[in-house]
C-alpha cells in the first residue's frame, strides 16, 4: 500500500444528510418530495449532473444556474459548519501519514465544499492530491476519478487502497485495478450486502479498520 483514496461524503465525513436536507427543502416548495429511487440515482451524478437530473425530473420552473446557485448556498453553510468526520477517520489518516502513504481524495463534491469541510476537521494539509468529478467531467460510474487520483499521487493503481461507499463507485475503483475497503454508512446501509460481496473488506468505520492493521493510536 503506497497510496490510499478516500471517497468523501459518506465516507470521509458524516455529509449525505446535508444533501438529503437540502433537497427536501428546495423540492417542498414545490410539492416534491425525493424518494428512494431518486436518492440512488442521484449518489451516482456529480454535482452538474445532479442539477439536471433535478430538473429534468421535476417540474419547478428553475433554471439551471438559478437551481445551482440555491443549492450551492445552501450545502455551503453545512459543510463550513456543521459536517463531522467519520468515527477513526482522523487517526487513520494521522498513521497512514506517519506511514508514508499518500493520500488522495476522489469526490463528486465541489472543491469549494470539500476544502471548507477538510479545513474545519483539520485535516486539509494531510492531502496530497484532491480531484474532483465536476472537474474532469466523469462521474463515478467511469475509473477515471480514481486513476487520476493515483496518477497526481505518483503510486500505480495496484498499489493503491479506496475507501468508498457506494457499490457503483466501489466497482469502479476496482476496474481501476484498485483494492477498494467498503465503508458502512447510514443512508447506504441497504447497501450493505452488496458492498460485503463486491469489497475486497467492508468495515463499520475507520477503528475497526485500525483494529485489523493492528496500528496503535
Amino acid at each position: 500500500m503506497k497510496g490510499v483514496i478516500f471517497d468523501l461524503d459518506g465516507t470521509l465525513i458524516d455529509s449525505i444528510w446535508i444533501w438529503d436536507k437540502v433537497d427536501r427543502e428546495v423540492l417542498a416548495r414545490y410539492g416534491y418530495a425525493p424518494d428512494q429511487e431518486y436518492l440512488e440515482h442521484i449518489s451516482k451524478l456529480n454535482y452538474s449532473q445532479c442539477v439536471e437530473y433535478i430538473l429534468e425530473r421535476y417540474n419547478i420552473g428553475m433554471a439551471y444556474s438559478e437551481l445551482s446557485e440555491e443549492l450551492h448556498q445552501l450545502a455551503f453553510k453545512e459543510y463550513e459548519g456543521d459536517v463531522r468526520l467519520k468515527p477513526g477517520a482522523y487517526e487513520l489518516l494521522i498513521k497512514l501519514k506517519e506511514e508514508g502513504v499518500k493520500l488522495g481524495v476522489a469526490t463528486s463534491c465541489l472543491r469549494k465544499m470539500c476544502e471548507a469541510a477538510l479545513k474545519r476537521n483539520g485535516i486539509f494539509h494531510l492531502f496530497d492530491a484532491l480531484v474532483y468529478s465536476d472537474e474532469i467531467g466523469k462521474n463515478k460510474l467511469e475509473p477515471d476519478i480514481y486513476l487520476i487520483t493515483a496518477k497526481k499521487l505518483g503510486v500505480e493503481p495496484k498499489d493503491c487502497i479506496v475507501f468508498e461507499d457506494l457499490p457503483s463507485a466501489a466497482q469502479s475503483a476496482i476496474n481501476a485495478g484498485m483494492t477498494v475497503i467498503g465503508v458502512y454508512d447510514e443512508y447506504s446501509k441497504h447497501n450493505s450486502e452488496d458492498m460485503k460481496k463486491l469489497c475486497h473488506l467492508y468495515i463499520s468505520d475507520f477503528w475497526e479498520y485500525l483494529i485489523k492493521k493492528g496500528w496503535k493510536v
